[in-house]
């Protein structure tokens, strides 16, 4: 609370006693006036002035801070030190009123100088109140903008508070997103790492299994080729069944034929070319080629000729007449061939009656010593392990493998039966071979040439892999690239020697090399059954030695 002291400056002319013109008495009143500091003040003054003997109030121009101007037509002032309430009405009713005729007279010098005074003091006391005013509304107005601030401060902070949260939770997704995705990957790299494990492991079984089967191939082969010296499969047949006298069979001569060892080593698959195949029957346009079944037969040879017939049979008997039972199956097995020569050829067709003519008289004479060794050993308590009456229920192996295998010193005493052997110790034109799984087996040229290739040309087709080469068997073509001469003269070789079934090379030769290298190219590539060849070369240094090497007529 303050009290501002507000000073009204009153022109004031008196009732005429006697005539003083030009003689003005100013009357100041003073009286405190409670203002507000929270409020702005607006101050007026009052000026009463006597123009021609006329009272008239001029409203003064009144100034604010804030450009606020009132127009006071009545100033209540009041006294704080007396407590005496003056209104300016009844002060200037009392001043008109009650003047004294020695107010009529000019005032002395000390009361103009006193009204001077108080005059001036009326001015200071205005000027500093506007000033007061001014600074009450602007601090009213800090006040406001303040207020204003704090407002728009808390909505900041609520919306960054907002904001921060949204931030704090959107960190803790991400956290839990990553925290996932790394599990995730985890337990993929833990699966990965099994699944390697377990890659590996088979891995190593694998080998241990292939290095096993390999220790066991090695050993029966080393096995059976000490014991199987010579080919184990044989049959008795007569000499002449024509003038055959089951009468008189000790009178009568017999020959021991070799049977060639064919089984599965020698099937082959239906879509491999037909110089490596069996033979194939080839039917209309609208048949497929029907390939002859690998089995038992007899060996290209004449046979040979037994020294002591009653001796064999008492040894090898029941053996022989097993052999001729399997034999008997696969020569029935041979001729059920026959209904398909109607879809042959005519060429075909005379070859396979050739072959049908042969199996019948072959089962002739089969069936006649399988009748002449049944009654020889009727009584005998000894068995084949084959009989008649599952002949027709068992293939070829079960029969093979119901026979009793003869060991190595039966075969051995075996040479001493014969008479008319060969010289070179060929016996019955049979070739020795050793399968994948390492059992020896005997077998005719046909099959023995047959699985030189099948096993030549996997030489190849590995050379060919090493390369980087790729073979096409439709075509019979192959795609490499060389980049040694160490590499070029392997790979010529092997074409040269085991690929007869490659028809067309595309070779790059990829490396600075000389007519030497060039020369033995030529030299492999006529020795093969290359027909059509495709060279490229990676280095300009080579076309001058093509002049060389391959003139014309030098047979190159």
């Amino acid at each position: 609370m303050r009290w501002i002291y507000i000073f009204v400056l009153c022109r004031y002319e008196p009732k005429r006693l006697a005539h003083y013109p030009n003689d003005i008495i100013d009357i100041i009143v003073a009286g405190p006036v409670y203002a507000p500091t929270t409020a702005p003040v607006s101050l007026s003054a009052v000026t009463l002035a006597t123009n021609n003997n006329k009272n008239s109030i001029i409203p003064p121009q009144s100034h604010s801070t804030d450009s606020m101007d009132r127009w006071v037509p009545a100033l209540s002032l009041q006294s704080s030190s007396s407590g005496v309430n003056s209104r300016p009405s009844n002060a200037m009713s009392r001043s008109s009123g009650a003047m004294s005729p020695s107010s009529a007279f000019p005032p002395s010098r000390s009361t103009s100088s006193s009204l001077t005074t108080t005059n001036h003091n009326s001015y200071q006391t205005m000027s500093i109140a506007r000033p007061m005013a001014a600074l009450t509304s602007i601090a009213s107005d800090i006040t406001h903008i303040q207020h204003q601030l704090e407002h728009s401060t808390n909505q900041q902070s609520f919306h960054h508070q907002q904001l921060l949260e949204r931030l704090v939770q959107l960190l803790q997704e991400q956290a839990e997103a990553k925290e996932r995705d790394e599990r995730v990957l985890a337990e993929l790299a833990a699966a990965k790492e099994r699944d390697e494990m377990h890659r590996m492991q088979r891995r190593t079984i694998d080998r241990l299994i292939v290095a096993q089967q390999r220790i066991e191939a090695i050993l029966v082969q080393n096995y059976e080729l000490h014991e199987y010296p010579i080919p184990r499969l044989f049959v008795i047949l007569p000499d002449s069944y024509e003038k055959w006298d089951p009468r008189n069979f000790l009178a009568e001569r017999f020959r021991l034929f070799f049977l060639c060892e064919c089984g599965e080593h020698g099937k082959t698959n239906a879509m491999e070319l037909t110089s490596t195949a069996q033979p194939t029957i080839t039917a209309a346009e609208n048949y497929a080629p029907i390939a002859v079944k690998n089995t038992i037969h007899l060996a290209k040879h004449e046979g040979y000729e037994l020294s002591r017939p009653t001796e064999f049979f008492d040894r090898y008997g029941p053996y022989v007449l097993g052999m001729l039972r399997v034999l008997k199956h696969c020569l029935a097995v041979a001729t059920v061939v026959a209904p398909a020569v109607a879809l042959a050829e005519n060429s075909v067709k005379d070859a396979m009656d050739g072959v049908k003519s042969i199996a019948e008289s072959t089962i002739k004479a089969v069936d006649m010593s399988i009748d002449f060794l049944e009654q020889k050993l009727e009584g005998d308590t000894v068995t084949d392990g084959v009989s008649e009456s599952d002949t027709d229920a068992q293939d070829e192996e079960d029969r093979l493998n119901g026979l009793t295998a003869l060991e190595g010193a039966d075969l051995r005493r075996l040479d001493s039966f014969l008479r008319n052997k060969d010289a070179d110790k060929i016996l019955g034109n049979l070739y020795r071979i050793t399968t994948n799984t390492g059992h020896v087996k005997w077998v005719c040229l046909d099959h023995y040439r047959q699985v030189y290739r099948k096993t030549a040309m996997t030489s190849f087709l590995q050379c060919v892999e090493t390369y980087g080469g790729v073979h096409d068997p439709q075509r019979g073509k192959v795609t490499v690239s060389l980049r040694s001469s160490t590499a070029a003269k392997d790979f010529f070789s092997r074409l040269a020697q085991y690929a007869s079934a490659v028809t067309t090379l595309k070779v790059t030769l990829d490396w600075s090399f000389g007519a030497s290298d060039l020369a033995m190219l030529v030299d492999k590539i006529a020795y093969s059954n290359i027909r059509d060849l495709d060279v490229c070369f990676r280095t300009q240094s080579v076309l001058k030695h093509i002049s060389l090497v391959m003139r014309p007529g030098s047979g190159r």
